[in-house]
């Protein structure tokens, strides 16, 4: 099993953008670099729906249909990150 991302549910080691980094420079285990980088996230502001639109975008840049796509993304609001607005 793989590590997924706690805000956009993508694997943290995505091969063509590597894991996030902590403030101390250390590689984040929770977060993937499409969301965090040096200890904050780069989409600082964002709301759950608006990382799903985000990730389909990346996920369609991969090659993956749409309809999948959506599938990957569709539980990104029950990840840690989004669990504080519930």
């Amino acid at each position: 099993m793989f590590n997924v991302c706690q805000s956009c549910g993508l694997p943290v080691t995505v091969k063509m953008k590597e894991g996030g980094t902590n403030a101390d420079g250390s590689e984040s285990t929770k977060y993937c670099g499409y969301c965090y980088e040096n200890g904050n996230f780069i989409y600082p502001n964002i709301s759950a729906k608006e990382m799903q639109d985000y990730c389909m975008v990346i996920l369609s840049s991969l090659g993956i249909q749409k309809p999948l796509c959506w599938l990957f993304s569709r539980n990104i609001s029950k990840l840690e990150r989004w669990q504080r607005y519930t």
